[in-house]
Order: C-alpha cells, then structure tokens, then sequence
C-alpha cells in the first residue's frame, strides 16, 4: 500500500499507530487506492453519525477538490474557497439538476 500512495512504510506505520498526524489530502488519495470512503479510515468514534458533509465527502469530485485546496498556499486557499463561493452563487451548471447531496442521500 505505501507504494501505491506514494509513500514509505516506516510513514504508513507512523499513521496507523497515530505518531503522525495524516491531511486530509493523503487520507483521501490512501482511501482512493483502498476503494474505500474516507470515512472508513478514520475511529469509529470520530465518524459520529452521517452529516451532510460526510454525504458529500464519499464523492470522487469532493476528494479531488479537498485534496488540491490542501495542496494550496494559504493565500491560494482563500481564493479558491471565494472562487467557489462564487460558482455556488450561480446555482447548479445544468437546470433542475439536483445538488450533489441530494443525489447522495437517496
């Protein structure tokens, strides 16, 4: 799994014995290469129950997104979160196309 992550095993280890704190970035890309939601990676008494943004984190596209804002400068972090402020602003791209949560609850 390190290989596949890009990572060492001495660092896999350091996660999984809590030693190193993991982004979000790399727990994303790790539950990517596992198939699995990031939720599943994480103690169950830190899941606590399905909230909307938990919903929205078992997309593909919210992975993505969260692992490049993480990747980005602080300034840079600003600006993309103004920038999708924005987007969110103009309402969904295709009309009476339901929001990715709504599609996830069902």
């Amino acid at each position: 799994m390190a290989k596949a992550v890009g990572l060492t095993f001495q660092q896999i280890q350091k996660y999984e014995r809590g030693q190193n704190r993991i982004s979000a970035s790399k727990l994303c890309h790790i539950a990517r290469s596992l198939d699995v939601s990031p939720l599943l990676l994480l103690p169950p008494e830190e899941r606590g129950a399905a909230s909307s943004a938990d919903l929205l984190i078992r997309s593909p596209e919210a992975a993505e997104v969260l692992a490049i804002v993480d990747s980005l400068s602080s300034q840079d972090r600003r600006l993309a979160v103004r920038m999708l402020h924005l987007l969110a602003a103009r309402g969904a791209a295709e009309p009476g196309a339901p929001p990715l949560m709504a599609q996830r609850q069902k």
